[in-house]
């Protein structure tokens, strides 16, 4: 791991990091500032011009995209009229609402539409706003997330998620209207 520069001790360097960092030092290598004749680096700067040439040489940039792109799970959230939990013609996209995969947190566009990167074991959810409620299952606990995980649970003594293959196209939160009071 590479030094944080002031930052958190569990920072961790991306790929993209240590490729800018690289380039700095390389450029800072080949161009460096003009020092007195007494404080030159003669010959050390040539040993790091060529490491960092050869370091470098292994990274493209239009690799570490590809390195680093990770699926993405869209949906909307709308307001389900007639509580049947698909979003049917006439139904709008709610905005402002929070949506969430356990690491990041975004809010709905003005269409209700979200997006979020995805991984092979993420759970997404809604925040309920005030005054809205999720769909309930038959033991009456509310439906307001979504767990992906392709490959399922590992097998243990108790049984945990089954696989739920790839990723939906669209991955939809409905929420129909509560009153709720004002105090808790």
């Amino acid at each position: 791991m590479l030094p944080s520069h002031g930052r958190s001790r569990w920072f961790k360097p991306t790929s993209r990091t240590i490729f800018s960092r690289a380039l700095k030092t390389l450029l800072l290598r080949v161009h460096p500032p003009q020092y007195p004749a007494f404080m030159s680096h003669g010959k050390t700067s040539q040993r790091y011009f060529i490491g960092l040439v050869l370091f470098i040489a292994g990274f493209h940039p239009a690799n570490l995209s590809r390195a680093e792109s990770k699926p993405t799970a869209r949906g909307y959230v709308f307001e389900d009229l007639n509580r049947n939990g698909v979003r049917d013609q006439g139904e709008r996209g709610l905005p402002r609402i929070i949506v969430s995969n356990q690491r990041e947190v975004t809010v709905t566009k003005k269409d209700g539409s979200w997006e979020l990167p995805a991984s092979d074991d993420t759970i997404f959810f809604v925040v309920k706003p005030s005054g809205w409620m999720t769909p309930v299952n038959h033991h009456n606990l509310p439906r307001f997330y979504y767990i992906h995980k392709p490959k399922g649970s590992p097998n243990l003594k108790f049984e945990g998620v089954k696989p739920t293959g790839p990723l939906p196209a669209s991955i939809d939160f409905p929420l129909h209207r509560q009153t709720e009071p004002r105090k808790f």
